[in-house]
């Protein structure tokens, strides 16, 4: 026994494999827990610095008299901007809304004439607003949180495509099927679907369509135009998602998948469609 431990020698320190494996893992926990108390100590300074410089906002038009007071409209702005920021639903849509940058398109007047001094009307393409959610989608987006009045945290989303409905404007497609029909050089709306998705088109025309010669057509042409100016649009492009929540793909993949289809899904320009059109999105957490 003596001999055995000669050679093998005594160490008093030395732990068995279990015992070093139960400490590693002992050690990764309280590293671990000390890397959410930095972040949940960073969010809170981040957010009580933001409750701070809002708070001195509010008491910066208090304390000026209405005499001195130069720009009265500031303080309701800012009180009605501070009531929805310092709420979690307020930080949740400031965090999560879409920044797309916009093109100006000079107007024509209603013979199709420019004016002299044109005015330009602001519009977005499809494709910037869905490269927008493409880091949100990889990532998901943080947005600091608030719980108990005192617990701050940041809770991370990804985008999920719930539905779209695209309605074509209706002044602006018959525009475009004059222009077919006089000048046939394909730089209208209509022709940005190319490269195979007119198939996918004239499936949703004619759905459209269908649904449409189900109703009865009664009235006198009074009653027709009315219906023309109240009507939505014609309905291009109509996608449901029905899968559960946990089987859905990421919205950016959503509509990669979409638009290989329906490859207008991304050319579209926002002034081509109707005010009918919309988008939904859902958000799940992380």
């Amino acid at each position: 026994m003596s001999t055995t431990r000669r050679i093998r020698g005594e160490n008093r320190f030395y732990n068995p494999p279990p015992m070093r494996k139960l400490q590693q893992e002992r050690e990764k926990k309280r590293l671990e827990a000390e890397e959410i108390e930095k972040e949940k100590k960073k969010a809170k300074e981040i957010l009580d610095r933001k409750i701070k410089v809002e708070e001195k906002e509010i008491k910066q038009p208090e304390e000026c008299s209405t005499s001195d007071c130069s720009v009265p409209s500031r303080v309701s702005s800012t009180t009605t901007t501070t009531g929805t920021t310092s709420s979690n639903l307020g930080r949740f849509l400031d965090c999560t809304t879409p920044i797309v940058s916009t093109q100006h398109l000079p107007l024509t007047s209603s013979k199709g004439w420019r004016t002299r001094e044109p005015e330009y009307r602001p519009y977005f393409l499809l494709n910037d607003l869905w490269d927008s959610f493409e880091e949100w989608s990889a990532y998901g987006v943080g947005v600091p949180l608030l719980l108990n009045g005192t617990d701050s945290v940041v809770q991370y989303y990804v985008p999920y495509l719930s539905g779209i409905q695209l309605y074509e404007d209706p002044s602006r497609a018959c525009t475009t099927r004059r222009r077919v029909g006089e000048e046939s050089d394909g730089d209208s709306p209509r022709d940005m679907s190319s490269d195979g998705s007119n198939d996918c088109r004239e499936l949703s025309q004619n759905l459209y369509r269908a649904s449409l010669e189900e109703k009865p057509c009664i009235g006198s042409s009074s009653d027709e135009s009315e219906a023309s100016s109240n009507s939505p649009g014609e309905l291009v492009f109509e996608y449901l998602e029905g899968a559960m929540p946990f089987g859905r793909e990421p919205l950016t993949d959503k509509i990669s998948n979409l638009s290989s289809q329906f490859p207008a899904l991304r050319t579209y320009r926002s002034c081509d469609l109707s005010p009918s059109s919309w988008v939904s999105v859902a958000w799940y957490c992380i």
